[in-house]
């Protein structure tokens, strides 16, 4: 989750308001009473107006306390006396409503700054936030019964009942094969469920465009890195048949001929190796989004330089509004890679919101506007054209990425090959989604390719 309230007018702490706030909790730990100016400077900032949650967050919160807590409680089933604080705390999660649950968290951290000004330290991050960019859902809460110890053998933190609710969620659930229909119990059931015929033969190897074919699980019972739970190769992670065809059909389906610049795209341009990557919504449409235009653009085209950012942005998130009015979507995001022959790689793997996906191609488009009137100069494309004053568009992601590894060695007359070792899909994903400070990344990469050449 992230902090409930922000102490700022805009969408960032401006400096004086930043300085105004320093000053204000730097004089609380110096108290052990709060003042009446403090304690009426802290109600200024708890104010309602300047909550920041909206309706995409009490969403994410109500599923957190009633969706997933109901789920859960299906899978643990009725736990024994021993452990049933983990039931009440489920129980009393689903009766919490989003807006209650932030009044009452809002009215638990202002009490204890108010009782504790000196440790004010501890809760002002969770109630306030004073950064110059918005806030991220990077607060994680751990529920406790307020009555944990007095009225349960044990509290629901305890070791010992996540250690019995983690061999609950380990024991596969009963349910129906749908191949056959039948139930499947839970000694004859994989991972998933579902039934574990077929468990113990090799994955199988999908065709995928410019990678060739692609192993669905390589694991080597000669390598000991990759046990888990002291288990490896195929008893390590049991998967069945049914399995195994809904994973194959989906990689088939992504990666057909047809979807190319929809679902996925090669961005292989962008280094020496064979890579591509994948885009698409937890829910699919009629008609597959070409989100992953919104990173890279089509080689043939971007040979001729005929695409605009802009053009292509304009379209998907046409279709992302459309297709998410009425549901929360999530846009997974990942590339596969061939290191070698044999083996392939996945060398990202994200997921985001699709609200998000559509605020970063704005925050895109905004930022690279940002720079003074350039135009360059350019031959015709026409043989014997004259020469021609461009100005400059937004680029995609992934071309600024191409731009900043291609070394040019021998006083910039000569461009080399991209290196092998930049992490060309997580940059480019950072560029977009604004993973990183961009300063600070920039910095080094340009630093890295001036000096190193790497």
């Amino acid at each position: 989750m992230r902090p409930l309230f922000k102490i700022y007018a805009g969408s960032g702490a401006e400096a004086p308001e930043k300085k105004k706030f320093d000053d204000w909790l730097n004089g609380l730990k110096k108290t052990q009473v709060l003042s009446d100016d403090a304690a009426t400077t802290l109600e200024c900032y708890a104010d309602n107006g300047n909550a920041l949650w909206g309706v995409e967050d009490k969403k994410r919160v109500a599923t957190c306390l009633d969706s997933i807590p109901s789920k859960l409680n299906a899978m643990l089933g009725e736990p024994p006396d021993e452990y049933r604080a983990m039931a009440v705390l489920i129980e009393r999660c689903r009766k919490t409503t989003a807006d209650n649950f932030f009044k009452q968290l809002g009215d638990l951290l202002k009490d204890r700054i108010r009782n504790y000004p000196s440790a004010c330290d501890k809760y002002a991050g969770f109630l306030l936030h004073s950064g110059t960019n918005p806030p991220k859902n990077d607060i994680q809460l751990i529920l406790e019964l307020a009555d944990g110890l007095s009225s349960f053998p044990l509290p629901a933190a305890n070791p010992k009942i996540h250690r019995w609710l983690n061999q609950q969620l380990l024991t596969p659930i009963c349910r129906s094969d749908e191949l056959s229909g039948d139930v499947v119990s839970r000694k004859n059931a994989d991972a998933f469920g579902f039934t574990s015929a077929d468990w113990e033969n090799k994955l199988a190897k999908v065709s995928v465009p410019l990678l060739g074919g692609v192993i669905l699980r390589a694991m080597s019972s000669e390598s000991p890195c990759q046990t888990r739970y002291r288990r490896i190769s195929a008893t390590s992670f049991v998967v069945g048949k049914e399995v195994r065809k809904r994973v194959k059909g989906a990689l088939e389906w992504l990666t057909d001929d047809e979807r190319k610049g929809k679902t996925w795209g090669d961005v292989s341009f962008a280094r020496d190796d064979k890579e591509i990557l994948l885009v698409y919504p937890s829910e699919l449409p009629e008609a597959p989004i070409a989100a992953v235009a919104m990173f890279l653009v089509l080689r043939q085209i971007w040979q001729t330089q005929s695409a605009r950012f802009m053009d292509y942005v304009e379209d998907v998130v046409k279709a992302l509004h459309n297709f998410t009015t009425s549901k929360e979507v999530e846009m997974r995001v990942f590339a596969l890679r061939k290191i070698d022959l044999a083996r392939t790689q996945i060398s990202c793997n994200r997921q985001y919101s699709a609200e998000r996906l559509i605020a970063a191609a704005t925050e895109w488009q905004t930022s690279c506007g940002n720079v003074p009137l350039i135009e360059i100069r350019q031959w015709g494309k026409e043989k014997g054209a004259k020469p021609e004053w461009h100005l400059l568009k937004v680029p995609f992601p992934l071309e600024v990425i191409w731009c900043l590894n291609t070394p040019w060695p021998k006083a910039a007359d000569d461009a080399k090959k991209e290196s092998e070792n930049f992490p060309v899909l997580m940059a480019s994903l950072c560029c977009l989604m604004r993973e990183c400070d961009s300063n600070h990344c920039w910095k080094e990469l340009a630093c890295r390719h001036t000096y190193g050449g790497n």
